[in-house]
């Protein structure tokens, strides 16, 4: 993606950085991201609509917030907010 790299780290669950207005649907949607995690201090409007144009569910749940027990079903996600590494760090524990 434009803005970096996508990592997976579960079976169901990628983080990266913020995609652009296209990549919600040529690249997430494609790439079979059905829910999006936004983790930032607040909420996006502007990409919520981009995620819900593409047919993704928006989820906005601050970083300090998020429960990790949500990705032991469900997605596939996509999660984004300003610190990718401290999103990777939570998910896996570290």
């Amino acid at each position: 993606m434009i803005n970096g790299q996508v990592d997976i780290i579960k079976e169901n669950t990628a983080v990266g950085n913020n995609p652009t207005k296209p990549e919600f649907s040529n690249y997430l949607y494609s790439k079979g991201i059905r829910e999006i995690i936004y983790t930032d201090v607040s909420d996006n409007p502007r990409d919520k609509k981009f995620a819900v144009d593409a047919n993704l569910k928006w989820n906005y749940i601050p970083l300090e917030q998020l429960d990790i027990k949500i990705f032991e079903s469900g997605g596939t996600y996509y999660i984004y907010g300003s610190a990718p590494d401290l999103i990777k760090n939570k998910i896996l524990n570290k």
